[in-house]
């Protein structure tokens, strides 16, 4: 399993903003999620496989993870970003892209 992951946490009226190049999975989920996603086991989050860009999404306060699942393509094809998004400021700097990227690969790929 190939995904790009970042972690953050948001305060209330925040909303997450995520863009990429090409339809990608994007799932957004917290601790207990994330660690069973990781491990091959079911798990619950929002977002799932999206070909418009961008996502937004809504959540509540707290530590959030957003994954962007790679599947076969290039992470540089896809050149995700991930903003917080917080109405009171007037710009918002991106907290994640491809190139602070970390590509995590889980079991035995031969690519």
């Amino acid at each position: 399993m190939k995904y790009l992951r970042h972690e953050f946490t948001t305060r209330t009226n925040q909303h997450v903003k995520v863009t990429f190049q090409e339809p990608v999975g994007v799932l957004v989920m917290n601790d207990k999620n994330f660690d069973r996603y990781k491990n091959g086991m079911s798990c619950t989050y929002f977002g799932g496989h999206q070909e418009v860009s961008p996502f937004r999404i809504n959540v509540n306060r707290g530590k959030w993870h957003v994954v962007i699942d790679v599947e076969n393509k290039d992470p540089k094809a896809i050149n995700p970003t991930i903003k917080v998004i917080d109405p009171t400021l007037e710009y918002t700097p991106p907290i994640f892209n491809e190139l602070d990227a970390i590509l995590n690969r889980d079991g035995d790929d031969e690519d």
